[in-house]
């Protein structure tokens, strides 16, 4: 008997519409029975040490970039204190300590600053 030359079966399409009826028709009974459950649980319980594995490169950068964006938070940190105290110092020491805010100056009266109350917390 001579081998076929293309391969005997159902075409692509059939075996598409095979699958996805089947793969519905167990995620209907699954979230009735709760048959898959167990099976869910040993398959995480496998696959847990190959994702740790997995996700070892991310765990390293972040291990070497923490130090870093640390450092870059610390210095916008002291660029933040340092132009609150500047801008204490250009306002006058009452107005940092009434707790008012010195609004930028505008267009209109660019070497004026305004100052404004700051906001209650009175809710």
């Amino acid at each position: 008997m001579a081998t076929p030359l293309f391969r005997q079966g159902a075409s692509p399409n059939a075996k598409l519409f095979l699958y996805a009826v089947a793969s519905v028709c167990v995620i209907a009974v699954d979230s009735r029975v709760r048959t898959l459950e167990p099976t869910r649980q040993v398959i995480s319980t496998v696959l847990y040490p190959l994702q740790q594995l997995m996700l070892l490169p991310r765990a390293g950068l972040r291990c070497l970039w923490s130090p870093l964006l640390e450092q870059q938070m610390c210095i916008d940190s002291a660029e933040a204190e340092s132009a609150d105290r500047s801008a204490a110092r250009a306002t006058g020491p009452c107005v940092a300590a009434m707790g008012w805010q010195v609004a930028a100056p505008t267009i209109a009266s660019p070497s004026r600053a305004r100052i404004t109350a700051a906001p209650s917390s009175s809710a």
